[in-house]
C-alpha cells in the first residue's frame, strides 16, 4: 500500500504494512519511536526503519488484583447500582450478551459483593486485565518470551473497599512507603510488607537486567497458572 506524503510507513509485525500520520523524523534525529498495540486489529505497529523493537525481545507486564476501584469507591453513581442498573450500564458497554456474562462470572467470584463491586471488578477487567493478557498471549504466541504479574495484596484494615487498587504496588516497588504514611492502599506497613517489596522489586529488576528471571515461569498463551502473583498471601 502507499502512503500519503505526510504519512510514514510503518510494519505490523507478522503482516502488512500500515501507515501512520507521524511526519519523518529528520536525518539524524535522535528521537526514538515505540511500537504501539492496535486494539481494533489486535498487532503491533511498529516503525518500518526499524523493524519491530518488541520482537524477539523479552515482556514483562501485568496489573493490580482490583485496578477500578480507585476510580469508582467514591463515586456514588457507582456505589448506587442496582442489579439491574449496573447490567444495562455494562451492556452499553459491550453489548447484552458479553454484560450477562461478566455480571454473572464476577458474581459467583464474588457471592456476596455488591453491584458496585461486581460492576468495578469488571471493569478491573475490560479496562486493565483483559488487554494485558491479549498482549501477553500474542507476544508469546510470537515465539517471544513474555512474563506477567498480578499484585494481590491489600491492607488488612480496607474500610473503602480499595483492595490491591491502581498503583498500589508502586510504594513496594520502589520502597517509598513512608512517603504515604496515611494512604488507605497501604494502611500500615511493617516487616511483612516491607518484604514483599523487596521480593517484587527485586523480580522486576533482574528482568530489567537481564530480560529473565529464574524463578518465574514464562507465560504460556491462555494459562492463568503461569501468570505471578505477588502479595496473595498476607
Amino acid at each position: 500500500m502507499s502512503c500519503p506524503p505526510a504519512a510514514t510507513p510503518s510494519a505490523r509485525c507478522g503482516e502488512r504494512t500500515a501507515c501512520t500520520s507521524s511526519p519523518r523524523e529528520p536525518s539524524g534525529s535522535t528521537t526514538r519511536r515505540w511500537a504501539r498495540w492496535n486494539w481494533s486489529t489486535k498487532v503491533w505497529i511498529c516503525p518500518a526503519t526499524t523493524g519491530c523493537p518488541v520482537t524477539g525481545k523479552p515482556l514483562l507486564i501485568g496489573t493490580t488484583r482490583d485496578e477500578a476501584t480507585a476510580f469508582f469507591a467514591f463515586d456514588p453513581r457507582v456505589q448506587n447500582l442496582t442489579a439491574a442498573t449496573a447490567l444495562d450500564a455494562l451492556t452499553a458497554q459491550v453489548g447484552r450478551e458479553a454484560a450477562q456474562d461478566a455480571y454473572q462470572r464476577h458474581a459467583a467470584r464474588h457471592p456476596q459483593a455488591t453491584p458496585a463491586r461486581i460492576f468495578t471488578a469488571a471493569q478491573t477487567d475490560g479496562l486493565f486485565r483483559d488487554g494485558s493478557l491479549e498482549i501477553a498471549d500474542h507476544h508469546a504466541a510470537g515465539g517471544n518470551t513474555a512474563y506477567v504479574y498480578q499484585f494481590d495484596y491489600a491492607p488488612t484494615d480496607d474500610p473503602y473497599g480499595l483492595g490491591a487498587t491502581h498503583c498500589a504496588e508502586l510504594p513496594f516497588l520502589f520502597d517509598t512507603f513512608d512517603a504515604y504514611p496515611d494512604s488507605p492502599v497501604l494502611a500500615g506497613v511493617g516487616d511483612a510488607q516491607r518484604a514483599l517489596g523487596r521480593a517484587f522489586a527485586s523480580a522486576l529488576a533482574r528482568f530489567v537486567a537481564a530480560g529473565t528471571v529464574s524463578d518465574w515461569l514464562p507465560y504460556v498463551p491462555a494459562t492463568a497458572a503461569r501468570v505471578r502473583h505477588f502479595g496473595a498471601e498476607r
